[in-house]
């Protein structure tokens, strides 16, 4: 049997432990900072969560040239949601749906240059040291700006 010991709040450079737990105050605000920011532009967009999970999983295998029914596996949740979600992506421009020319049953699911943009503009924030620019300065070949 294993026992938890409590250890007092201490303060050290950069650091603070809460229960024996050290944190980077740096660290974490600069993430919670970039996050809130993507929320905030995901909210004036009307860019749901479900949308930004495919966009990301598209992303991720855009190679692939994933089928509804393979995303909606991939995102764990069913054709019929999955479907919904493509509609609302489609409607945003970030996606764009074919049916197979062989098995009219398939249809398959690409990013489309805006969703690539997207995508890219996503990570860029998420990966970027300084403070985020927004997506004004989303300036890519493809396409200049995300208007919605």
């Amino acid at each position: 049997m294993s026992t938890i010991t409590r250890r007092s709040p201490q303060k050290t450079k950069g650091h603070s432990t809460e229960d024996g737990i050290a944190v980077r105050h740096d660290g974490i605000s600069s993430l919670l900072s970039k996050m809130d920011f993507i929320f905030q532009t995901l909210r004036s967009r009307r860019i749901s969560m479900s949308s930004l999970h495919a966009v990301t999983n598209l992303y991720v295998n855009r190679k692939n040239n994933l089928s509804l029914s393979e995303l909606a596996a991939n995102l764990g949740i069913t054709t019929a949601a999955v479907t919904s979600v493509a509609d609302s992506m489609e409607k945003l421009g970030l996606a764009k749906r074919t049916v197979n020319t062989t098995d009219r049953r398939l249809t398959h699911i690409n990013l489309t240059h805006r969703g690539i943009a997207f995508a890219e503009w996503l990570h860029d924030t998420i990966g970027r040291d300084s403070s985020p620019s927004g997506p004004a300065e989303m300036t890519v070949d493809r396409e200049p700006q995300l208007s919605c």
